[in-house]
């Protein structure tokens, strides 16, 4: 059913554009995403059709709700692999979440080589941060008599855990995933 993978690409898109935009997927997306391929499926399949949705859904949340509860991944893309698992079933559902996963891991190894480049660039700009305080204090001391830390140029070096979405691992697993599948 063609208009179901079109479909779930339209929510795949609009959650990769909020999450993007904001790091988070509203509610108003993946409910919707949810309910919508339940219901496709149901006036298109009937109870069999329904029945593929809902065990989609529950492949798609169960498998995502591990990765939740580990803390690699938020609820809004729980939820949206329910929605994707409601529109295009089980097997999809899992092929787009282990491209995903993969996806991810190469984005995370990128991130962590340009960490570890600019750690060293840091390196040596406190270096030369340090050099600099020290001819500021000495101009200080020789000009004004001050030694003290007043209008001497700081550098705030504290490093935050990087995120990024996981949408954007996701959009191309879903691309791949289509593309694999429909060789068109």
């Amino acid at each position: 059913m063609e208009i179901a993978y079109i479909a779930c690409g339209g929510f795949v898109i609009a959650a990769f554009i909020t999450d993007i935009r904001s790091m988070r997927i509203p509610n108003i997306l993946t409910m919707s995403s949810i309910l919508s391929g339940l219901i496709v499926h149901l006036i298109l399949g009937g109870i069999a059709g329904f029945n593929t949705a809902a065990i989609g859904l529950g492949v798609g949340f169960g498998l995502m709700i591990i990765l939740y509860l580990l803390g690699a991944v938020g609820a809004g893309d729980v939820k949206i692999f329910g929605g994707i698992g409601a529109w295009t079933g089980a097997l999809f559902t899992m092929q787009v979440m282990l491209y995903s996963i993969l996806i991810s891991g190469a984005i995370g190894l990128l991130i962590l080589i340009y960490r570890r480049r600019a750690a060293v660039f840091r390196m040596r700009m406190r270096r030369s941060h340090s050099v600099l305080m020290f001819v500021q204090r000495l101009t200080r001391a020789v000009s004004v008599g001050k030694t003290g830390n007043e209008g001497v140029i700081s550098v705030n070096s504290t490093e935050t855990s990087v995120r990024f979405p996981f949408m954007l691992a996701v959009l191309p697993g879903v691309i791949i995933g289509y593309v694999q599948n429909f060789h068109y």
